[in-house]
């Protein structure tokens, strides 16, 4: 969560230019030893969360600040993996106890891990700036339960519910029984419109845009959508790719992720904006060595969080700072999908913005 200023409008201005102008910086986070990071997620103050391996098998979640990467350790197992990561620097994640097998939801502060207390088990995968978690969790007799930790106590979100996101707002979006849905004051809503295999709502801003995927034609056949004011536009892909997904978006409206082959498999980290879909290497120096593959995290500042190889190496987590940046070459037209779609009613309630809920 960011504030708007003076870095944020010059943010506004560089997507879409087709100018030659400076090159974006780009920091290669290093790991914990082994040979793989994951950046999962990023502040305004360029707080980095993610995971990385110390050995084969061994992974710990980490917070990366001022060029070094922390190690968070775990609740006792031997790993740990870190999802987001609020303006306070309080990360959320999940990590294996001493119980052999057991996850529980974690929350980072102070130099402390601890439990989100009252989750159970499984994964916290979203924090807000009021200190609010959503996750996984509930126990052996509902796993998968969606939860939501607000004010000391702990809320559940009934149904096979996975949710990914929190605005400032206490809205939250996730999956729910393999649909898209937003939930609010203790009512979730299918999110229609999303194809007919299934969908995933990735993440929402205060101005509650909210952005994900949905499945066509088949459970790999994955399209980034941009849900808004009532209607649903599907961003398409870059050029050549048949696949996307897009997972996160910043208060402005930039939306990130990842657009590639089927099923995922070979991906280009992408920034998109009113519908404009830019390949993120495009902003690199020339002859970085970079290929930027994903895109999980972004601030109206400008700076992106994802995974890449450099020099053809093993994945690494990077941080990209678009702030003084503009592409490199032209981008060469992204594909966009038909334009934008009504929502449709997809058996319950169909989200509109809160307001129209109410």
């Amino acid at each position: 969560m960011t504030k708007h200023g003076r870095a944020s409008v010059l943010f506004l201005s560089l997507i879409g230019s087709a100018a030659i102008g400076n090159a974006a910086q780009i920091y290669d986070l290093g790991t914990l030893g082994g040979r793989t990071s994951h950046a999962s997620g990023v502040n305004s103050s360029g707080q980095v969360v993610g995971y990385s391996d110390l050995s084969p098998f061994v992974y710990h979640a980490f917070l990366y600040q001022g060029g070094t990467m922390q190690d968070l350790g775990t609740l006792g197992g031997e790993k740990s993996m870190a999802f987001a990561v609020n303006s306070a620097g309080y990360a959320v994640g999940w990590s294996l106890d001493s119980t052999i097998g057991s996850g529980r939801s974690f929350e980072y502060a102070n130099g402390t891990m601890s439990e989100v207390a009252g989750s159970n088990r499984e994964s916290a995968t979203a924090i807000n700036d009021k200190g609010e978690v959503v996750g996984t969790g509930g126990g052996l007799l509902s796993v998968g339960l969606g939860y939501l930790y607000s004010g000391g106590g702990i809320t559940y979100i009934p149904g096979d519910s996975n949710p990914n996101s929190i605005n400032n707002n206490t809205e939250v979006v996730g999956q729910l029984a393999g649909r898209a849905f937003y939930y609010y004051a203790g009512t979730a809503y299918s999110i229609g419109g999303l194809g007919s295999i299934s969908s995933s709502a990735t993440a929402i801003n205060d101005r509650e845009q909210i952005v994900g995927w949905f499945s066509q034609n088949s459970i790999f056949d994955h399209h980034a959508f941009l849900y808004q004011l009532g209607s649903v536009t599907a961003l398409g892909t870059l050029n050549g790719d048949t696949d996307s997904e897009a997972l996160a978006i910043s208060q402005d409206g930039h939306i990130v992720g990842w657009s590639g082959d089927s099923g995922g498999r070979t991906t280009t980290a992408f920034i998109d904006y009113h519908n404009v879909m830019t390949d993120l290497n495009t902003f690199l120096p020339t002859n970085s060595g970079w290929h930027l593959d994903s895109a999980t995290g972004i601030t109206d500042s400008g700076l992106i969080v994802g995974n890449g190889r450099l020099n053809g190496g093993d994945v690494h987590a990077f941080l990209l700072d678009l702030s003084a940046a503009s592409p490199s070459t032209p981008d060469p037209a992204a594909t966009p999908e038909p334009g934008t779609w009504a929502m449709l009613l997809a058996g319950t309630a169909v989200i509109g913005l809160r307001r129209r809920i109410r």
